[in-house]
């Protein structure tokens, strides 16, 4: 043996482990370290599609809100339509009113007997 392994043999047998036993432990801290990689992985993985998942949904919001945001314009506007229109129906009797009352004084004085009734 070369003067290393001596020494490792020494060191080993201090600790009261054998050769076979430090080797089996060496191997077992080495898987668990892979293991936690491994796993570390594995949750960095999940953590980029939950931030993919999120922006997703972020993107389905944003266009949602826009939906509604267009939806309250179309209401807001149909709303002002709907308002002109009662406005301009207002005026519309308003005039067919006054167009009635001089059409009857027109024929009253044209024709004296229709007021009569």
């Amino acid at each position: 043996m070369d003067a290393a392994n001596q020494k490792a043999a020494k060191s080993t047998e201090q600790v009261g482990e054998s050769a076979d036993d430090a080797s089996a432990r060496i191997k077992a801290m080495v898987a668990a370290s892979m293991a936690k990689v491994k796993a570390d992985n594995e949750s960095i993985a999940a953590s980029q599609r939950t931030v993919e998942v999120t922006d997703a949904q972020r993107a389905v919001m944003d266009k949602l809100n826009a939906t509604t945001n267009t939806q309250a314009d179309m209401n807001a506007r149909g709303a002002a339509l709907l308002a002109a229109d009662e406005r301009a129906r207002e005026k519309s009797t308003a005039a067919v009113a006054d167009q009635t009352g001089a059409l009857s004084k027109l024929l009253g004085q044209i024709d004296p007997t229709i007021t009569a009734y």
